[in-house]
């Protein structure tokens, strides 16, 4: 019986001994198959126009701007040479202080789910520095496919600044644009045999753990800098490791360098994308004060807006001549905020008596004003079906409230797919110490209109903001009429809130309401046009976060061309390629004809 025992208790240590074996054979085995699946198929270094797979749509620029989209204002010139290789010249223009390209591109088939690794993305550019003082930027942007986007606030992660400060420039700048044509010509006249000596690269690369919907590549070049962008390309490849974060630059080469000589590449290791979880929200305090007045949620109208504690002032004077419910959010930076608000509350119940009041806090780091997601809140809290958006800086007619449920009642077309706009003007010398100044009526108002005292919103500054309400149809209508859409259109309105809302990551000052315009338009809704009730801005003086550096200036448009990316391939998929997505645009100097002139060089 003993003998028994023992030899059972062998035979089952040896089986232990065996399984354990098999499990170790078994975890060599996928490992291997894992690397052999996953291990780079292109050896570093090698030339840019070797890589097999370039994703990046006309890379070299052979086909004019096909597939690139214009990043600023600037009036970009393209040079081709008699070995038929083309240069684009960025210079920053007078608008803007960058100049640069960018272009989508589509990595649904290129990052399917793999199990585990990262997705290695690369991007690389091939340039001549012609008078860079300052940055030629690499940037890289992108949504992963369970649709979330990546942090506003750590954009350096996604870029790569090569810091230039040559000790002499191969000719000095000039914005002329005859000048500009002439000596680039003349630069690549004389070196046309030996432009090698004078091509420098970049090269940045970032991870992703997460399958990718798309990215976008930037490369664009700061204010006094000047380069001839030759070559581009994108390589995305599945990797079992990330490597090692790093960054070096190196001065890119100049007019007395040997021919033999080739240029180092500077280049950037970056870290992995940081996406914004769904479900990582903002600290959000609803109905923080209520309303109990009675409404109607299907015919009531309700203002939704807006504000820091400094601006509350603002909303008083609005909510005595609006009679309708107000939906507001207060921006919360400090416990002092909250201190001065329930003094405001007190004193001020009866004016406030429809309005609910939420809070939304800051959250710590945060740069910018999240003006569109503050207002993206006071929709969803509104209490009616229809919500009218205003700027808390605006103060609307009297009566406006029971006029436009009156008109919207009598409506023939479909309110839900409409934008109800209401004609915004200013006044000179109206603000929160003369606000007795605020016309009674239409005619009132239009009598300060014929004075020159008063006129349309921006007038002066941004005419095409608001140019599309047809202000001299308004003047003389008595009744609902439908305007078109035009570029950078942005109306304040009444709208169902069963609308797209507005891109939360348009922060700060800049793209936040002309981005929300353009969308809906492009989904078909239609525009008409009170022919009655009107708002007046109360002036006051810039605020701290509508300061903008460049640096502040860059990301607003990125993500301003972010938010058209994005859209696009939401709601117009079949225009999602190199070839057609600039139709979707709502820049001007961004249409789908866009063409760079082409200069070609003497032989």
């Amino acid at each position: 019986m003993k003998k028994i025992l023992i030899f059972r208790f062998n035979n089952l240590q040896q089986f232990k001994y065996l399984f354990k074996y098999i499990v170790i054979l078994l975890l060599v085995i996928f490992i291997v198959v894992v690397y052999i699946k996953t291990r780079p198929t292109t050896k570093y270094p090698i030339k840019l126009t070797e890589y097999p797979t370039n994703l990046l749509y006309n890379s070299d620029f052979k086909e004019n701007t096909v597939g690139w989209r214009d990043f600023s204002r600037s009036k970009y010139k393209l040079f081709k040479d008699n070995y038929n290789r083309s240069y684009v010249y960025l210079i920053d223009g007078y608008f803007l202080e960058w100049a640069g390209l960018f272009q989508p591109v589509d990595l649904r088939n290129q990052t399917k789910f793999k199990g585990f690794g990262y997705y290695e993305i690369t991007l690389d550019v091939d340039y001549i520095n012609l008078s860079i003082k300052n940055n030629l930027t690499l940037a890289i942007k992108g949504m992963s496919q369970d649709y979330q986007t990546l942090s506003i606030y750590d954009t350096d992660s996604y870029q790569f600044d090569i810091k230039h400060s040559l000790p002499e420039s191969l000719f000095q700048t000039d914005k002329r644009s005859n000048v500009v044509v002439y000596k680039v010509r003349r630069f690549l006249v004389a070196n046309e045999d030996q432009i090698d000596k004078f091509i420098s690269k970049a090269s940045f690369t970032i991870y992703s753990k997460k399958p990718l919907n798309y990215v976008t590549c930037y490369i664009y070049s700061e204010a006094n800098a000047t380069a001839l962008i030759t070559n581009t390309s994108l390589v995305v490849k599945h990797v079992p490791f990330r490597q090692k974060e790093m960054e070096e630059s190196y001065q890119p080469r100049f007019n007395n360098m040997p021919k033999n000589t080739f240029a180092k590449v500077s280049k950037k290791i970056g870290g992995e994308f940081k996406f914004i979880e769904k479900e990582v929200t903002r600290a959000i305090e609803p109905f923080y004060k209520k309303s109990l007045s009675q409404f109607d949620q299907w015919t009531d109208i309700t203002i939704v807006s807006q504000l820091d504690i400094t601006r509350f002032d603002r909303l008083l004077e609005c909510a005595k001549l609006w009679d309708g419910l107000i939906s507001v959010v207060v921006y919360v930076k400090a416990d002092e905020d909250l201190v001065k608000l329930n003094e405001i509350i007190e004193l001020n119940q009866e004016f406030l008596k429809n309005t609910d009041i939420h809070l939304a806090y800051k959250i710590p780091g945060e740069r910018y004003y999240p003006i569109n997601e503050l207002r993206n809140i006071a929709i969803d809290l509104s209490k009616s079906d229809f919500v009218f958006t205003v700027d808390v800086d605006f103060v609307i007619s009297p009566g406006a409230h029971e006029y436009i449920k009156s008109s919207m009642s009598g409506f023939n077309g479909d309110p839900v797919s409409t934008m109800f706009v209401v004609a915004a003007f200013e006044l000179d010398g109206y603000s929160m110490n003369t606000t007795n100044m605020f016309p009674k009526t239409k005619n009132d108002l239009l009598d300060l209109v014929k004075q020159d005292h008063a006129r349309s919103i921006h007038k002066y500054i941004s005419k095409i903001a608001h140019d599309a309400t047809n202000y001299d149809k308004w003047e003389t209508s008595d009744s609902l009429y439908q305007v078109e859409y035009q570029s950078e259109y942005e109306p304040y309105g009444i709208f169902h809130k069963s609308i797209l809302l507005y891109d939360p990551r348009l922060a700060g000052y800049g793209w936040d309401k002309v981005s929300h315009t353009f969308q809906i338009n492009s989904l078909d809704f239609n525009f008409y046009v009170f022919p009655d009730p009107f708002m007046i801005h109360l002036s006051h003086p810039s605020t701290s976060w509508s300061s903008r550096t460049t640096k502040d200036m860059i990301n607003i448009w990125s993500n301003w061309y972010e938010s058209i990316t994005e859209f696009t391939f939401k709601y117009h998929q079949n225009l999602f390629n190199p070839q057609k997505m600039k139709i979707i645009s709502a820049l001007s100097h961004d249409v789908h004809d866009f063409r760079l002139e082409e200069i070609q060089i003497p032989k």
